[in-house]
């Protein structure tokens, strides 16, 4: 009996070093797919069993602009702080931004120098993504959040100043400060919405 629980033992051991060794080496394996970019092979090692996920993978994908390994990652549930979705958010195309929402990635982000959307408007960036993004948004995170009105002034992009205008509630319109700014830069469409805003 004595020597059953012996070999029991040793029998254990062994699983847990090669266990572990399998482990570790599966962990060097996706250092190394995220230091090649290769997306392809990241994403047969996390489909892998016993793999540990680990938060600085999402770091080595984003320092390396690598948005389609930091997708695969979060799906795989490797957390993404905000300013790291922000900042991938601008880069993405929008079948990847899609992606990443629908794998959980929440719109209604806010530091303290912008939000998630603002990042969106640029007219060099696909419309689709904060189109998108404004249907999924709560309305109430706009009112609390009116510098989204200001840079969709600054960016041009009267498309998403008359959505987000619209989503609005009325006493939550910065008129004061957005008037004469929409004067300043001739902006006539958004300067004729904001005043039938105003005289609603």
């Amino acid at each position: 009996m004595k020597r059953v629980f012996i070999i029991f033992i040793l029998v254990l051991i062994v699983i847990g070093v090669v266990g572990g060794s399998y482990a570790h080496y599966q962990q060097l394996k996706v250092e190394e797919a995220l230091e090649a970019a290769d997306s392809k092979q990241l994403s047969t090692i996390l489909n892998r069993p016993f793999i540990q996920m680990e938060n600085s993978w999402m770091d080595t994908a984003v320092n390396q602009y690598d948005v389609t390994s930091a997708l695969i990652l979060f799906e795989h549930d490797v957390p993404i702080s905000d300013e790291q979705w922000m900042y991938l958010a601008d880069l993405m195309t929008f079948k990847e931004f899609e992606q990443m929402v629908v794998a959980g990635a929440p719109l209604e982000i806010a530091t303290s120098s912008q939000t998630l959307v603002e990042g969106l408007y640029s007219l060099n960036d696909e419309p689709e993504k904060w189109r998108f993004a404004h249907e999924a948004i709560n309305p109430s995170f706009f009112n609390e959040h009116p510098t989204i009105l200001f840079r969709a002034v600054y960016d041009g992009n009267t498309e998403a100043f008359l959505d987000v205008l619209e989503r609005m509630d009325h006493h939550a319109v910065p008129y004061d400060a957005l008037v004469p700014l929409i004067q300043e830069s001739g902006q006539t469409e958004m300067l004729e919405a904001i005043t039938n805003k105003m005289n609603v």
